[in-house]
């Protein structure tokens, strides 16, 4: 039995990069890529804090059969809250695709047979769609003393594991939602794309600058920041460069153009991280083509010029659109081991219902 597991948000494939350029030994089970297997010691709060992709984390506490499940299910959650005196707990199974109706039967069946058990109070919390909200666990579960059971079947075998931690879900609401300084035409990096991003650079801060050559309104490199790194930014708008400064609460941004930027830094160590210019906001559909390849010359130029100065091994980690399904990425990446670049991860989907202009996030690495 694995030791630890992280539960993902809607991008499995992203996270479980994320996790493995940490440097932690990860994979995803067969029949749900959501739920993450780790081997070793339970990662510290300092880790899970960190990432940007995962939801949810815990251990594992028991294995059992289907038929054994609602029995096992009783006996790890027998003992009440020591603050409390009550047994609090939530199931969520994956996959998700067990009967809502199964679940309710099966989690009032657990709590009627603790209370005529332990001679507690049991109060249960229903999933939504299989799987207790990361808000009810935070907020009700966790600080009450109660349980959050995560049930993996895997090929006819069932996992069950405790989930021990939440990602700050207000934290990130408040980067994201708080008084950021934004222009709605340059794009909006979600936060949590953004750490995902400096996290696949695999490093960790202290002698390192992450650079934003399009740094826009500063995403990427309040993330950075957030994670202690040394940040710098430049950007072709000036608009753009003093909302970085807000938002980053910074002076460290220069207006400069991506493709002649030669920047200077006192650290040891600098990595560049990047959405760039994605293309003018409601192009039509005709001019996709024309678009695409007016941004791969322009990602040419800059990847270029990033060379100049990267040193070898540096990470290039950086966000290549797909519009109307043309990939800008598919457009260069025969181009890359000229320019002096190897792809080390991606290119990974990045995407939301209803995007006209999709992401691949790609790692580069200097050669």
């Amino acid at each position: 039995m694995n030791n630890w597991f992280a539960i993902t948000g809607k991008t499995p494939d992203l996270s479980l990069a994320e996790l493995r350029a940490l440097k932690l030994d990860v994979a995803p089970f067969s029949v749900s890529k959501q739920v993450i297997n780790g081997k070793g010691d339970f990662p510290s709060v300092e880790t899970w804090n960190r990432l940007g992709g995962v939801v949810k984390a815990g251990v594992w506490v028991a294995e059992c059969t289907s038929a054994r499940l609602e029995d096992k299910l009783i006996e790890v959650l027998s003992f009440p809250s020591p603050d409390s005196g009550r047994i609090d707990f939530g199931l969520s199974f994956y996959p998700t695709t067990y009967n809502p109706k199964q679940i309710e039967r099966l989690s009032l069946s657990i709590k009627k047979q603790l209370k005529s058990s332990t001679k507690q109070p049991v109060r249960v919390y229903l999933p939504t769609d299989g799987i207790i909200s990361p808000v009810i666990t935070a907020k009700e579960l966790l600080p009450k003393g109660g349980k959050e059971l995560v049930i993996m079947l895997e090929h006819g075998q069932i996992q069950i594991g405790e989930v021990g931690w939440v990602h700050r879900f207000e934290d990130w609401s408040k980067r994201e939602f708080g008084d950021k300084q934004v222009d709605a035409k340059s794009g909006l990096l979600p936060q949590k794309l953004a750490r995902m991003m400096v996290n696949l650079t695999g490093l960790n801060a202290g002698d390192v600058t992450i650079y934003d050559p399009f740094c826009g309104d500063g995403t990427v490199l309040m993330e950075a920041s957030e994670l202690g790194f040394n940040i710098l930014g430049s950007d072709i708008s000036p608009t753009a460069v003093e909302h970085s400064k807000t938002n980053t609460r910074s002076d460290n941004f220069m207006v400069e153009d991506a493709r002649i930027t030669r920047p200077k830094i006192s650290t040891s160590e600098m990595a560049i991280v990047t959405e760039p210019y994605l293309g003018p906001v409601n192009a039509e559909i005709n001019q996709s083509n024309h678009i695409v390849n007016q941004l791969t010359e322009l990602y040419y130029q800059s990847l270029k010029q990033w060379r100049s100065f990267l040193k070898p091994g540096a990470a290039v980690v950086m966000v290549f659109p797909v519009i109307s399904n043309l990939s800008t990425f598919a457009k260069i990446v025969d181009r890359l081991s000229s320019l002096g670049y190897s792809t080390s991860i991606g290119p990974l989907r990045y995407e939301r219902v209803g995007q006209l202009v999709q992401r691949d996030i790609v790692r580069l690495t200097v050669i």
